[in-house]
C-alpha cells in the first residue's frame, strides 16, 4: 500500500490498471506461490506508469469459484 499512497492511487486505479494489463506487459510465469501453502499460479507483469514501470503479481486459484489476486503492485525493483 506504500507504492499506491506514494502516488496517490486509489483502489479502482489499480483495478484499472490491472484489467488493462495484456501480453505486451507479460514478464515471466505462471510458476507455483513460493510463500503459501494455497494453491495457485502466480503470473508477472510489468507495466509502465508515468516516469516508471510497475511490478504486479497476480495469483489465479482455480477452486470453486475462480479467483484472481494481486499479491503485490510496486515499483520494479523494489520488492
Amino acid at each position: 500500500m506504500d507504492f499506491l499512497r506514494k502516488h496517490g492511487l486509489t483502489i479502482d486505479d489499480t483495478k484499472d490498471i490491472i484489467f488493462n494489463l495484456n501480453y505486451t506487459h507479460y514478464y515471466k510465469g505462471p510458476e507455483n506461490d513460493r510463500d503459501t501453502e494455497k494453491e495457485g499460479e502466480v503470473w508477472f507483469f510489468i507495466y509502465p506508469f508515468m516516469e516508471i514501470e510497475i511490478d504486479i503479481y497476480i495469483k489465479l486459484r482455480l477452486e470453486i469459484n475462480t479467483q484472481v489476486v494481486c499479491l503485490s503492485f510496486h515499483e520494479e525493483g523494489e520488492f
